[in-house]
């Protein structure tokens, strides 16, 4: 099943929230980098809100962590 996450969740404050879960989970922007599969400049930049998380990305971070519909709008503002 294929779920569309930007038109299930609204709002947050993605910059604050995802470097609050990545310090939580002792994660370095290059860690959290690999789990999507991109570079470690492209990860911050979309962690600082200058690039956008794809919906593959977002699905990619939600099945490494095992993190809930709701935790991932919550994570990403969505």
């Amino acid at each position: 099943m294929v779920i569309n996450l930007t038109s299930v969740c609204k709002g947050g404050d993605l910059m604050n929230k995802l470097r609050v879960f990545r310090a939580s989970r002792k994660l370095s922007g290059s860690d959290m980098a690999k789990v999507i599969g991109k570079t470690s400049v492209q990860y911050y930049k979309k962690e600082n809100g200058k690039a956008n998380f794809s919906d593959v990305e977002i699905r990619k971070v939600r099945e490494a962590f095992n993190l809930s519909i709701e935790e991932v709008c919550e994570l990403f503002g969505l």
